[in-house]
């Protein structure tokens, strides 16, 4: 069985099932440790260790991760199926849905709790343990779970810290056009450690389970905005022979 780390400040691997016993080392806030085939022992998880050798951390500072099942059958066959009605791009969004507004008809609550196993260590743009629900259009629906089937079922759901945001009616941060996100059609994640124009903290293979869900990422942009995840599409990715290099 797998189990996540959910304490911030990570968790100490223990010689023994003692609070006093040796420090062996840590495992860092969202890692995967692999419990060891031996007895629980109260308040203690035996996990092994990178030389095969035992371990013991916290039982309350980790949560275990089920199984995925039927949700990777449903990765599986997505990987391969276009999502219809896809690509969108941005200069298509007001002739397409109107000029932004609080109440339009698109707008819904995206449910991702069946990922909620994977996601218990992330959080909200207050600090709060995040709901897994996404306000937002309702053509994002199957995009974004099957992005975030990607990231549980390829074991990355580690890198995802925080949910910043999806509807928001404003305008770009730079230039008088509305954001992708006045129509609810962008996600921003790790908006901390991915400031706008500055380093992307994300791994290639992150950004390419939103690109194989058919997402463009900030990250890709010549000013990156790598928190931000938009599914009308800036540039034509179909004739790319890489999903992280748009064709030019």
């Amino acid at each position: 069985m797998n189990f996540r780390v959910t304490a911030r400040s990570g968790v100490k691997i223990r010689g023994s099932a003692d609070i006093n016993s040796e420090v062996l080392g840590a495992v860092a806030y969202g890692e995967v440790v692999i419990e060891a085939d031996e007895p629980v022992t109260g308040a203690w998880l035996p996990i092994l260790l990178e030389d095969d050798t035992l371990g013991w951390v916290a039982r309350q500072y980790v949560q275990e991760i089920p199984e995925i099942g039927q949700t990777i059958e449903a990765v599986e066959i997505a990987e391969v199926s276009p999502i219809a009605g896809l690509p969108i791009f941005q200069r298509e969004l007001t002739a397409k849905y109107g000029y932004p507004k609080e109440r339009a008809g698109y707008l819904t609550t995206i449910d991702l709790r069946e990922f909620a196993a994977y996601l218990g260590h992330v959080r909200d743009f207050t600090g709060k343990p995040w709901s897994c629900k996404i306000y937002g259009h309702e053509v994002m629906a199957e995009p974004l779970k099957r992005a975030f089937g990607l990231l549980c079922s390829r074991g990355l759901a580690g890198e995802l810290r925080s949910y910043d945001g999806c509807f928001n009616i404003r305008k770009m941060v730079y230039g008088r056009s509305y954001s992708v996100h006045s129509w609810g059609m962008a996600v921003d994640l790790n908006a901390a450690q991915n400031p706008y124009g500055g380093p992307v903290r994300f791994s290639d293979e992150f950004i390419l389970c939103f690109a194989e869900a058919g997402f463009e990422a900030g990250a890709l942009w010549n000013t990156p905005d790598g928190m931000h995840f938009q599914l009308p599409w800036i540039r034509d990715w179909r004739e790319s022979d890489n999903p992280l290099r748009a064709r030019v």
